[in-house]
């Protein structure tokens, strides 16, 4: 733009106050940010948020839903070793339990069974498998809460019969543990 006279490179100079300066101090800050953002301080606490979600947040319930997937066969066993990887760990394991239980609510006989296969793996295979139990005997007002049916055929019913048994036995072993 350029400018004619003195009136409008006055009303220049008085709007600068307002639109030129908005945009000349954002442009400031995107400098500084960017300076900032190459910095080696910067850059490590950004990996150390990241290696922590990847560590407490993501894995674990990503794991989980792998292990529970909806198809028919067993869980895989990659899935299942992470799993008891990450039971090791005290801080982790009622996050996992938590996630394998969320998991046995859901609407589908083969997630709902994996979870509790899933699960019962954990319980017997477990480094400290005292301390998982007991673990898990503190989650026993959500595990209780797994009533599973499916009335949709005559294998689902077979299926809602299976799967409460199975819970069952699973309750009992917490009650024996």
């Amino acid at each position: 733009c350029v400018c004619v006279g003195t009136s409008t490179a006055r009303k220049k100079t008085m709007h600068s106050g307002t639109w030129t300066g908005a945009v000349n101090k954002t442009g400031k800050e995107i400098k500084a940010f960017g300076k900032a953002a190459g910095s080696e301080d910067h850059i490590r606490s950004v990996l150390d948020k990241a290696s922590f979600a990847a560590a407490h947040g993501n894995i674990p319930k990503k794991t989980a839903r792998k292990a529970t997937s909806l198809e028919m066969v067993a869980p895989k066993e990659k899935h299942v070793q992470t799993l008891l990887s990450l039971v090791r760990n005290p801080g982790q394991v009622d996050y996992v339990i938590k996630c394998l239980v969320k998991r046995a609510r859901e609407a589908d006989a083969a997630v709902v069974l994996k979870s509790l296969i899933v699960l019962h793996r954990l319980m017997r295979e477990s480094d400290e498998s005292v301390r998982f139990t007991k673990h898990m005997f503190t989650h026993m007002s959500e595990f209780n809460k797994i009533h599973f049916t499916d009335d949709k055929n005559t294998e689902g019913w077979e299926m809602s019969l299976l799967i409460r048994t199975y819970c069952q036995y699973l309750e009992e072993k917490l009650h024996v543990s």
